[in-house]
């Protein structure tokens, strides 16, 4: 069976799209993670 252009492209955006997925996820836990401690950091200084 031979691969055409459309199959490469397709497996091209499907590896793509995984990449940005994967990238979002690691953004996503590391913005919670700066801002637990940026949290934990600034929460001694709060007077209420």
């Amino acid at each position: 069976m031979r691969v055409g252009t459309g199959d490469a492209d397709r497996a091209r955006l499907k590896r793509l799209a995984q990449r940005i997925e994967n990238g979002a996820l690691e953004l996503r836990e590391f913005v919670e993670k700066e801002h637990a401690e940026m949290r934990e950091a600034y929460l001694p200084r709060l007077y209420l």
